[in-house]
């Protein structure tokens, strides 16, 4: 089986989201992703919520399997990049550092808004970090 994911960022702060984990085909799984109408995610204290145009998709905190959350060091490489970001140093974080990082970056602010940037395909696995 193949994952297709969606990355959703603003600034150095990077949330990759699995969006379907039930294509057999890398070709399938790629199809998911160009064709996505997931263009918004809205992260919440337990839960990050998908918007398809006003239809939302709730991931809650605790399926630790469907997200991984980045920091990276070079913001203005990675608005050069892109799509290929990949390939730049950054830090994978847990839920509960990506709050802190956010309570601290906008201190008034309760609903954190990052757009659709890239779509990745994995086969098999959608590696995460402890998600404490």
């Amino acid at each position: 089986m193949y994952i297709t994911t969606i990355g959703f960022r603003n600034d150095n702060f990077e949330v990759e989201v699995a969006i379907c984990d039930t294509s057999r085909t890398k070709e399938e799984a790629d199809k998911v992703g160009k064709t996505s109408l997931f263009k918004r995610v809205f992260m919440l204290e337990r839960v990050l919520l998908l918007d398809r145009k006003g239809a939302f998709k709730f991931i809650s905190k605790d399926l630790t399997s469907k997200y991984q959350f980045r920091l990276y060091d070079n913001i203005t490489q990675l608005q050069k990049e892109n799509e290929s970001a990949e390939k730049l140093n950054y830090k994978l974080i847990s839920w509960n550092e990506a709050i802190w990082f956010l309570e601290k970056k906008f201190p008034n602010l309760e609903v954190f808004e990052l757009e659709s940037c890239y779509h990745r395909v994995y086969k098999g696995e959608f590696l995460t970090v402890n998600q404490e």
